[in-house]
């Protein structure tokens, strides 16, 4: 994600990545920090059958963390896990909104698709693609409403599966693409 957000940089070539390298370099300490924690809490011996027990066979494999959080740190810790968790949904939707706007506004640039979507607002923010963004997510969301489609079992899942697939014929054509561009 540090890339779409290149050209605002005053250094795009430095600024992006350096955010690239701390960000995945942040995620992975974190990780393996609280690997290390839930493995220590439910004893090393044990893990996978803990695992099993305190997530219901799989079925929850979230509660494994937040019955260790409940544990060892007290209640009060899984209720701001949730809070956190909450505010992280919205963190990613922010993000994925933010993503596809300035996709929309490069490929308006471009001209690929209509010239108007490479319209910024007074701080040069994609406000055009944003919009269309928007109203492109409130029309799927209505559609579903409509139809009483379940917003995870029909609208994450499908749109997963859309968007796994869109990216590997994106992958395939940036090969050819690159193909092309050196056979010149």
């Amino acid at each position: 994600a540090t890339a779409i957000y290149g050209e605002e940089s005053k250094n795009p070539k430095r600024i992006v990545s350096r955010a690239t390298y701390l960000a995945v370099l942040t995620i992975t300490v974190i990780f393996a920090l609280v690997s290390f924690a839930m493995v220590t809490g439910m004893g090393a011996s044990v893990v996978v059958d803990e695992t099993l027990a305190r997530s219901g066979g799989l079925a929850d494999p979230a509660a494994v963390l937040f019955s260790l959080a409940s544990q060892y740190v007290g209640p009060w810790m899984a209720t701001v896990m949730g809070i956190l968790v909450i505010s992280s949904l919205f963190a990613g939707l922010l993000a994925f909104q933010n993503a596809a706007s300035r996709y929309l506004f490069a490929m308006g640039r471009a001209s690929v698709l209509p010239t108007s979507l490479a319209t910024v607002n007074g701080r040069g923010a994609p406000s055009r693609a944003s919009m269309t963004t928007s109203v492109i997510t409130g029309a799927v969301i209505v559609l579903f409403a409509i139809f009483q489609l379940d917003p995870v079992l029909n609208l994450f899942y499908w749109f997963s599966g859309l968007a796994v697939v869109a990216i590997v014929l994106i992958e395939i054509l940036v090969c050819f693409a690159i193909i092309a561009y050196f056979r010149k």
